[in-house]
This record gives C-alpha cells, sequence and structure tokens, in this order.
C-alpha cells in the first residue's frame, strides 16, 4: 500500500485465534447463500489478491487493524508516550513523527502478508506490495455489489475526520467502494470471546438467518455463555462488532 513511512515500524503478531476464525469462516460461508469461497491464509493472503477483487458478493478479512488518531504538530514527539496509541498486537516504534496533516486515508487500515517484512529487498526487477492495505487504497476498488465485508481485526472501526475531508475510518472507506453491509470492531477484542462470537455468526449467515438477527443471535449466545462461565457478561465483551448499512 501507499501512505505514511511513520506506521511501517510496527510489527504484527499472529493472534492465537485467527487462523481457527479463518477456517470456520471458509467452512461455514461456503456453505450458505454467498456461493463458492476462495480463502488466502498465512503467507499466501497477499495485497495483491485483494486489489484484484471485483464485484465480490462477500469479503472477510480475519487479520490486524490500524487506526493512528490525528495528533496535534506540537505534540508528536510525545506520540509514542501515549498508551492509547499503543496495543498488545502491535510491537515496535514510530509513530512519533506522525504528523497532523496528513491524509487521514493513510492512517487507518489492514495488514496482510509481508507487512512484517517490508525492508526486506525485492528479488531485482520484481513488483510487490508491502502488505499494508489502507482505508484511502480500499476506497479506490470496486466494490459494487458487494453485499458484506467482515472485518474481524483489532481497532477496525473508528476513524478520524480532516477539515474539509472525508471520514477516514475503513468502515467510509469500504462503503464508498461499494460495499452494501460491513461488520466491524469498535475496539480490540479478547481472541477467545471474537472467535466464539463470529463461530456463531457465521453459523447464522450459513443458515440463511440474515446479516443483522445472525450478528443478534451471535451476541446473545455469547451472552450466555459468559454467564454460565462467569455468572456475569459484561458489554466489553459482546458489543465490539457493529453492523454499518443495509442490515
Amino acid at each position: 500500500g501507499t501512505g505514511s513511512a511513520d506506521v511501517r515500524g510496527l510489527k504484527w503478531k499472529v493472534l492465537p485465534a485467527m487462523a481457527a476464525e479463518g477456517v470456520e469462516a471458509a467452512q461455514h460461508l461456503a456453505e450458505g447463500p454467498y456461493g463458492k469461497v476462495q480463502s488466502y491464509s498465512g503467507d499466501a493472503a497477499l495485497e495483491e489478491h485483494f486489489k484484484r477483487l471485483v464485484h465480490p458478493r462477500l469479503v472477510v478479512l480475519v487479520t490486524h487493524g490500524f487506526f493512528l488518531p490525528d495528533q496535534p504538530a506540537d505534540r508528536a514527539e510525545l506520540f509514542d508516550d501515549d498508551p492509547t496509541t499503543r496495543s498488545a498486537f502491535a510491537q515496535g516504534k514510530g509513530l512519533a513523527r506522525l504528523r497532523a496533516q496528513e491524509n487521514p486515508l493513510y492512517r487507518s487500515g489492514v495488514v496482510l502478508a509481508g507487512a512484517n517484512t517490508l525492508d526486506d529487498p525485492a528479488p531485482d526487477g520484481v513488483s510487490v506490495e508491502d502488505g499494508w492495505l489502507t482505508a484511502e487504497e480500499i476506497s479506490q476498488l470496486d466494490l459494487r455489489g458487494t453485499d458484506l465485508v467482515v472485518l474481524s481485526a483489532c481497532n477496525t472501526g473508528r476513524g478520524a475526520v480532516a477539515t474539509g475531508d472525508a471520514v477516514a475510518g475503513l468502515r467510509s472507506a469500504f462503503l464508498f467502494a461499494g460495499t452494501q453491509t460491513l461488520i466491524g470492531s469498535l475496539y480490540e477484542v479478547p481472541d477467545r470471546e471474537t472467535l466464539q462470537l463470529m463461530q456463531s455468526f457465521y453459523a447464522g449467515l450459513r443458515q440463511r438467518k440474515g446479516k443483522l438477527p445472525s450478528l443478534n443471535a451471535a451476541r446473545l449466545k455469547l451472552i450466555d455463555r459468559l454467564r454460565a462461565e462467569g455468572g456475569a457478561a459484561h458489554p466489553f465483551f459482546w458489543a465490539s462488532f457493529v453492523l454499518v448499512g443495509q442490515p
């Protein structure tokens, strides 16, 4: 992708539940209303594959998301000291040089295969994407006719507004590209609860219950499970995923 070189110093760790959710999604959705499923995982989850999509009916991204809040220029040197900019899944530095005037579309995105090897030289004559798929790049895709995009990733729902510009969040980028409905997380969610909720959601889609009914049923099922395990079900564990667009 293209955008701020300042964020490229981040390193991303594989979440334990990522592979499991990818398998669950492929299995359930292959038997649902969306037809044949093409799955890319691990080193095959390349930015090039994503950018070749034209009018897909469904897109599921199980990966890390990033969102860098706007910061006043005079606070740039303090940016790394702000605990709200740190996350358990992101390691490394390089945020301190973020400029407040930078296009916010470059500050949101998801990471794909190769994101951790940005500094590794490519073979001579070979052009490869960097694995950093920004909201700006997503907004340029042709996703007309795409019924649903699922962003099962950390920090994928928030956005920033620059004066005179469009909202820079991933949600707006996908909707601008033509997506009818998007489901994404508003904050970082524990792996186990995310996997349990999404398993139930995909099962609902397989049974053709619809997008919003499937999400609501998945929330209720997770609430029941949490109460059975500990006697309480704090919204932190089940309220992160929201639906935007056509229900």
